[in-house]
Formats: C-alpha cells, structure tokens, sequence
C-alpha cells in the first residue's frame, strides 16, 4: 500500500510538471504577436504519423488562421482515462481540455462544482457565435450537449447525419456465401433477416467444409472482444433490449433483469453447442484482439460484428492484396419476425459525448472560446473535416453538387486529394485523414462527405451499405442523460457491479458453465446488487432529460 501512495505521488508530481506553464500562465500576452493557450486533447489517429498536434499540418493551419499558439498537451495513447484522472488530482490544468464528458465520473455537472470547468452559457453568448448558429441547426445536439438546469458546459463533437451516428454492425463475408452449398446467395441480404434465417445460414456454414487459408475450419460467427459478447445491440436487440440500460416509453430497462434476456440466452447457448459460434470468444481480447485479427486475416471467419473504419474498411485494405474477392457485406441487425424493423441499434447520439471545456484555470477565456468557435464557423468546417484547398483536398465541380456547410453552402464536392486516397508514406485513408487532417479533432461538426470518401466501397455505401444499419428504428434506446452529483456515486458503484456480474454470468450460461435453471437466482443476485435502486435513478434522469428545453 505505501509503494502505491508514493508511485501516486510521483506521478502527481509527473503530472503538475507536464502541465507547468500550461493554463495558469497563460495570461493571453502576446509572443510575436500571438495569443497563447494550452491544449489538452488525445492523438488518437495522429498518433500514426505525430508525438504532438504541434506538428500535425491541421492543427498548424488553424494555430496561423488565428494567430494563436497552442501548447500542446496529450496523454499517452492508451492511457487516456489514467491520465486525465491524474490531472484532474493534480489541479493543475490547461486552458482547454477535450474529454469525453458523458463518461466522467459525477458527470460534467461535478467537474463545474469542483472548479474544474467553467459554466459557458455567458461565454457562448458573447463569443461564440457560430456555435449558436449550430445549435439552431442540431436541436438534438444541443440538447444533448446541455445539462438539465440548462447549464452549457462543452464546445461539442456534432454528428451532422445519420450515417455518421450509425457505423457499428453485423458484416458477413459475401465471397464465401457464394461458396456456401445450399445458400442462396443471390438472395442476400433480404434472406437474412430474421433470427431464424441467421440460424439456418451459420449452420448451413457450419456445415459446408469451408477450411481457412490455414486449414483449420470455419468460425460460423465470431467476436472480437470478451464482454462483447453481447455485440451492443446485434442479436440481443431482436428483443428490444441490450445487455445494459435502454427504455420504452420512458420507463428505463435493464435487459439482463428482463425475462427476454433468458430467451436470448437460450439461443446464444443453442448456437455455441451447435458450433455455431467461436468457441474462442473470450480469449479474443486477451491478446489485444490480435486472435481475433489473425482468424479473421485467415479467411475463416464467416460473420461478425464490426465497425465500418475499423471492420470492414481495415479488413478489407489488409486482405485483398492477396485475395481481391475479399467483400465483407453490411447486413441489417437481426429480428424476431419477418418484416419488422429492428427495435434497437449500435447508434451514438447527435452529440458525440465528446468536446473541449474551458478550465478554471484559462485566463484568457475570449481566446479560448473564440478558437474554439472557429470549428463551427463555414471555414473552420471545411479545414477540420476536409483540410486545406489544393493540398490535401479540392473542389470537384465534374458532376452537380451542393455541399452543406455549417450555414451557407458550397458549390462543388470536397474530393480529397491523393496525398489522402492514395497517401504516398502508405497510410490507409483512415489514418491519412487523422493524420494530415483534423477529422480526428473533438470539437466542431462532422462531415458527410468525409466519411463517403474514407468508406467508399461499394459494400459500404448506399441503401445496401451503411444504411442497412440504418434501417433500425431504435426506439429503445436511452437518450443522453446526466447525473447529478448525488446519484452519481450511487449509480456508478450499483452498475459497476451489476455489470461485472452479468459479464461473467452471461459468459457462463453461453458456455454451459453455468445453467439456464439459475436464469431466476440470476436475476434475484442483481436485485441484490440494487438494480431496482439504479432503475429508479435511469427514471428520474430521463424525466430530467425530456423536459430539457
């Protein structure tokens, strides 16, 4: 205990050194001429080609747009959540800190308490205008970006479209599915809607012989991650429920205390006796998804649940250099019956739950915000999603086009240039914007376009592609509620243990470990746990969130 409590110290320490000279001595005095401000926000994709934002050519860009300089400070790619929780310990804050806020514990409303971020309803309304213009445009957004006493707190991360909201889902090799005896494959995706159908087709693949380039046999349906099993909303959403918290009709529900979940345990444990489901799940995760990477790269996993980026357009760059009928295929999330419009769906909300706060500690508060602004203005929109004209992207007029700007339009595409789609140091298109340009910030408004261009298979696009992901109703799902600060410490320890329980309990059943008899004294160990006290909270945060203005 007393190596911890001085390892804790040291990083302390570790931590007030990396933020000296950050927010509290940013006095907004001019060097050269420039405004100076500290920055905290993760590389994530950045991190491919930078070690700081300092040198990425976006963030460079906007530092000379607007006669800003921008100390840049970045946890280590991995330990986001540890990092951010030492500094928050450590009092010393920049100026500007983007985090994903939903997530923290005590919600965003806790971290304003504790003078950790400042309230910017004042601040939007005297320099943020083009933020204001935004909100007009994204009600939703707004609303879900805004606490329930109306408090603003965040220069938001915006979904501008839905299929921007919706990038998570089942994807089926198409290429083997013509290999499949007895499949039709013509047919697909319209054959393969109901749980029923998936059954018939996983053990028609089951069945058929197929052998991965290694020899060993086919995986009918596999995961990526243990915990998710579940895979969000596929297969458990047929029932209009997920293994954690979603709602009908405003009276909150927590799937696994649901008697659907026993019917939906009966089928998984159906499939994995069958054969019909990677017997290797849990151990996917263990090796940091490289398992899972290996047998999919091994042409022996049929299905899975995935991501458009990170799934399907990964998969594809990496496989079809040696096998070019490599085709992972989005098909719509499983219901119970024919003609039925999936309940429920992996969809993120308007607001992504991520954007940039003002800290206590900025005392340069109009610099701050108006930088901030600037991603919400018509120009700050193009640079972050699309970057610089001529450089990294230009405006095809080839074809009519009208492309939709924070407030105006513009006439043209904003078609990337091959220094994205065809990026001479190798990087896939995923990376190459997150490396060249701004998309990877959290703050301002997504676009449409970027997302055409990044996914543009012909598997991945239109009414066949993302939109059969689309094609959900997602009525059952929780709105972007907060917390107070009072129930906040309540609802975290009560779902932190009732979901580590469930974990592993589901695990159990799916596997036989444990039988599906227990299905009632499973259920009872959760009341025990206080799901009934944490529904109660779910209650009062959603009539909280529906009388939001």
């Amino acid at each position: 205990m007393k190596k911890m409590v001085v390892g804790l110290v040291i990083m302390l320490a570790f931590v007030g050194a990396l933020f000296a000279g950050g927010g509290q001595q940013q006095q907004g005095s001019a060097s050269q001429g420039k405004t100076k401000l500290s920055y905290y926000e993760g590389l994530g994709r950045a991190a491919q080609g930078h070690k700081s934002l300092a040198t990425h050519p976006g963030w460079v860009e906007l530092q000379k747009r607007l006669n800003v300089e921008i100390e840049f400070l970045a946890p280590a790619v991995g330990n986001e959540t540890e990092q951010f929780n030492l500094m928050i310990a450590s009092r010393n804050f920049p100026d500007i800190i983007t985090y994903g806020w939903l997530g923290v514990p005590g919600g965003p409303a806790q971290y304003i308490q504790d003078d950790v971020i400042i309230k910017l309803n004042d601040v939007i309304d005297k320099w943020a205008p083009d933020l204001k213009k935004a909100y007009a445009k994204f009600p939703v957004a707004r609303r879900e970006a805004t606490l329930d006493d109306g408090t603003m707190y965040v220069f938001p991360q915006i979904y501008s479209n839905d299929s921007l909201a919706y990038f998570w889902g089942p994807l089926v090799r198409k290429d083997l599915l013509a290999k499949v005896p007895g499949a039709n494959a013509a047919g697909f995706p319209g054959n393969l809607e109901t749980l029923d159908e998936w059954e018939k087709l996983l053990t028609a693949v089951k069945n058929s012989g197929l052998k991965g380039d290694s020899g060993r046999d086919i995986i009918p349906l596999s995961f990526s991650l243990n915990g998710d099993y579940h895979n969000g909303a596929f297969i458990v959403g047929a029932w209009g429920i997920s293994t954690r918290l979603t709602q009908e009709n405003g009276i909150p529900v927590y799937g696994p205390a649901d008697p659907r979940y026993r019917e939906y345990l009966t089928l998984m444990k159906r499939w994995f006796d069958l054969g019909l489901l990677d017997r290797e799940y849990p151990a996917n995760a263990a090796n940091n998804n490289r398992l899972f990477d290996e047998k999919v790269l091994d042409n022996r996993v049929f299905a899975l649940p995935g991501s458009m980026g990170a799934a399907s357009t990964r998969f594809t760059g990496l496989a079809r250099p040696t096998n070019p009928a490599f085709t992972l295929a989005t098909t719509k999330y499983p219901v119970l019956r024919k003609g039925e419009q999936p309940p429920l769906a992996f969809r993120t909300y308007d607001f992504t739950g991520t954007g940039a706060a003002i800290t206590t500690a900025c005392k340069n508060v109009e610099a701050a915000a108006r930088l901030l602004n600037y991603d919400y203005t018509d120009e700050g929109y193009i640079l972050a999603n699309f970057g610089i004209e001529g450089q990294t992207f230009n405006w095809d007029t080839s074809a009519p086009y009208t492309t939709q700007l924070v407030t105006g339009t513009h006439n043209g595409y904003p078609r990337y240039s091959d220094l994205i789609m065809k990026n001479p140091d190798g990087f896939s298109r995923d990376i190459a914007t997150g490396v060249i340009v701004r998309v990877g910030n959290f703050v301002g408004i997504k676009s449409p376009e970027f997302l055409e261009q990044r996914d543009n298979l012909p598997e991945q696009v239109g009414p066949l592609g993302r939109g059969m992901w689309m094609a959900s109703s997602n009525k059952n799902k929780l709105p972007a509620v907060t917390a107070t600060r009072e129930e906040s410490a309540e609802l975290a320890r009560i779902m932190n243990e009732v979901n580590t329980y469930v974990d592993e309990m589901t695990i159990k059943f799916i596997m036989g470990d444990e039988p599906l008899s227990k299905f009632d004294e499973f259920v009872a160990t959760q009341k025990r746990l206080g799901i009934d006290r944490a529904l109660q909270i779910t209650k009062a945060q959603i009539d909280r969130y529906n009388k939001r203005p």
